[in-house]
Order: structure tokens, then sequence, then C-alpha cells
């Protein structure tokens, strides 16, 4: 199986948006994080892209835009110093990014669907991308070459150490063209975009 068995969308259906809730909560539940009413907040402004293999829905990621009251990713999750530096116009928060366990690990959908968000945002004028990240998800966004700047401290968020991260798509997409030719040209030639 590689890249070209993976087929991402946009989703957009009340009962797609809801398989892909279902999918990133069993996948917080089994990796034992307690994420309380997480998914119950912030439905205006977030946006779901769903990973399918065979018309099974296999990777979800979730994107929240700022609201009248920013990004609630620093301010509702334990870090609301870092709240004051940020330029809404341009941010967006990936907010989670969930995978059926059996393709966890699997390079090849976690990336079709980094390059859906990164073709969103780019549609969007959104170039600051913030996350909070465990160090496990973290090595996987590097090992991608996907560069995330750690901005804060360490703290248990959901049961796991995790920090807040920041990614800027003009900056990252310079780095690839001299490092990694690979995946800039994966993400410039994707169909869709």
């Amino acid at each position: 199986m590689d890249y070209s068995d993976v087929k991402v969308m946009k989703l957009c259906k009340q009962d797609e948006i809801q398989s892909a809730v279902t999918l990133c909560k069993k996948a917080c539940g089994e990796a034992n994080f307690d994420f309380g009413d997480f998914f119950e907040k912030f439905t205006e402004s977030e946006h779901y892209w769903g990973a399918y293999v065979e018309d099974q829905l296999v990777g979800a990621i979730r994107v929240i835009l700022p609201g009248n009251d920013g990004l609630p990713l620093f301010s509702e999750c334990g870090w609301p110093e870092l709240t004051a530096n940020i330029k809404l116009e341009k941010a967006v928060e990936l907010a989670m990014v969930g995978l059926d366990k059996d393709f966890r690990g699997a390079r090849y959908l976690f990336l079709p669907l980094y390059i859906a968000f990164y073709w969103y945002c780019v549609a969007n004028d959104k170039e600051d991308v913030y996350a909070i990240l465990n160090n496990k998800i973290w090595r996987l966004y590097n090992i991608i070459g996907i560069r995330f700047d750690k901005i804060g401290e360490e703290k248990l968020y959901w049961n796991d150490p995790s920090f807040p991260a920041y990614l800027n798509f003009p900056l990252l997409m310079e780095y690839l063209s001299i490092h990694r030719p690979d995946l800039w040209n994966a993400i410039n030639t994707a169909p869709g975009h």
C-alpha cells in the first residue's frame, strides 16, 4: 500500500464528521488520553478531513480556525501566556490527528492528510500553525519532514506530557525545497490543489 491508495477529502456531511470525531475519540482512548469535553467544544470554527482506504475512514484531522476569542488551543489548554503573540488573521490550530490503530505509523496515510491540510491553509491565507504535541507525534512529524518548533514548556495534558508547538508554512516550504525536495515535490504536485 502507498500514497496512491489513500483518498483524502474535506468532510462536510454531518455523518462523515461524526465518523471522524468517533475515530479521533477512539484513538485518544486507546492512547489513554483523558480528553474530557474536548470534542464537544469549538464546533462553529472547526473543519475535518478524512483519509479513506478502500472506502473505509482510517484517518482524520481536526482543524480549528480562530473565533471571537482567538484560538482555543493555548487559552483553554494550559498555556494562556502564549496567546499574546499569535497573529490571528494568519493562524490555524491543528487540533487533532486520529488514525485507525491498524494504520498508525503508516507514513503513506499521514502525509496525504497533512498535504490536504496544507493546501486548505494556503487557499485561506493561513500560514501559522499551532498545535499541542506529545513527543511521539512530534517525532513522527519530524521523521516525515514536517518541522514543528517547541514554543513552550512541557506539561501534563490529557494524561500525557505535551508541549505547544508552532510551524510556519513559508519557512517549512523553504526548508523542504533545500533539505527534502522529495517532500516539497510531493506537496506541490499533489492532485486537487
